[in-house]
């Protein structure tokens, strides 16, 4: 199946990765002295980089798809509990994000890069289920926004 966005998004993806690409040495050298976390930090966002990768080179344009096609960091993620209709906003960031050390920023739940949650959301698209740690409950992915 063909993945599609508008310009918009592709563009921002792009900046994005390269963003990403070129901070990558800064935010895993802030965990130098935790060598565990080092290497996960690095894992983790090579990971990523080849992820938007391949999906950018094989991605097409139309002009009426203008939502993300899956979780990336900094995006806002709208979540629904599938038994209550509960809804969650949440966020993977960054340890270079401005919010970074915080659990909630304005109402949106937020998740360390390297955690549990992050595993379970990243590359997440709409309509995806997930599982989060520490909660028995399924909540289904309703809209990506950044």
């Amino acid at each position: 199946m063909d993945v599609v966005v508008n310009q918009n998004v592709l563009d921002y993806l792009i900046k994005h990765m390269l963003d990403i690409h070129d901070q990558k040495m800064a935010i895993v050298g802030s965990y130098s002295a935790e060598y565990d976390v080092y290497m996960k930090t690095l894992f983790t966002l090579n990971e990523y980089i080849n992820r938007i990768e391949k999906f950018l080179a094989s991605v097409k344009i139309d002009d009426a798809f203008c939502e993300l096609p899956f979780v990336i960091f900094g995006c806002n993620i709208d979540l629904c509990e599938s038994g209550t209709q509960q809804t969650m906003i949440c966020s993977v960031i960054l340890p270079n994000d401005a919010r970074y050390g915080n659990d909630d920023y304005n109402g949106v739940t937020l998740f360390p890069c390297c955690s549990a949650a992050a595993d379970a959301l990243l590359y997440k698209s709409v309509g995806d289920k997930v599982r989060l740690e520490n909660s028995k409950k399924n909540w289904t992915i309703k809209k990506l926004s950044i």
